[in-house]
């Protein structure tokens, strides 16, 4: 899983986040890229994700391709509405049942413990007010958001819900420090570019 130069990657294109009120998605674009199946074929071409349903759409040399997660392994693309590279792996994980089904996870920090991220499009309803607007109609929009999960080296997924305590729990095994660096940075743990630095920080722990 080791993406050499990925975390200075991820602090860039993350500095440059897709618009997230966009109303088109990195997922409803295609992508020049390359994907591994679990039969270790390489696909390369133009990449269109779906992490509703997990699949992938491959379009290579003009034949189209719809391929689902039990047969993906890992797929990179070029997203230019960051200008980085991204990468995703397949691993098994109960999502929405009480069984382990092959899932599709973004990769964005590699270490002892590994920060993973699936994106969602929903549909939110928004107050005119929000906006400055005294008495106006409210509106809908769509809008990109990101749920996270943590993986250990055994490979146990945690999903992570946006709490600092729940964070603190998750690294548990340096959570003094990991504390004391949250304050003294002034860090947000429900904000991604500081949780690859937090997820960093604590893997930086164990090579010292």
């Amino acid at each position: 899983m080791k993406v050499a130069g990925f975390f200075l990657t991820l602090v860039l294109s993350f500095a440059g986040l897709p618009d997230l009120y966009a109303q088109e998605f990195p997922s409803e674009l295609w992508h020049k890229g390359f994907l591994v199946t679990t039969d270790k074929d390489t696909l390369r071409g133009e990449l269109k994700y779906d992490l509703e349903n997990n699949m992938v759409q491959v379009n290579s040399n003009n034949a189209l391709k719809a391929i689902g997660s039990r047969k993906i392994y890992y797929f990179e693309i070029f997203d230019k509405t960051v200008s980085s590279y991204r990468h995703f792996y397949v691993l098994p994980y109960t999502l929405d049942s009480q069984y382990e089904t092959p899932v599709i996870f973004e990769l964005l920090y590699e270490g002892q413990m590994s920060l993973l991220a699936r994106e969602e499009i929903v549909l939110e309803n928004v107050s005119a007010t929000q906006y400055g607007f005294m008495g106006g109609a409210g509106f809908s929009r769509y809008r990109l958001v990101y749920r996270f999960f943590f993986v250990d080296t055994k490979g146990n997924i945690t999903r992570y819900n946006m709490k600092k305590k729940e964070l603190l729990s998750i690294f548990v095994r340096k959570e003094k420090q990991i504390k004391q660096f949250i304050q003294r940075n002034k860090l947000d743990t429900d904000n991604i570019r500081d949780l690859i630095r937090i997820t960093s920080y604590y893997n930086s722990l164990f090579d010292a």
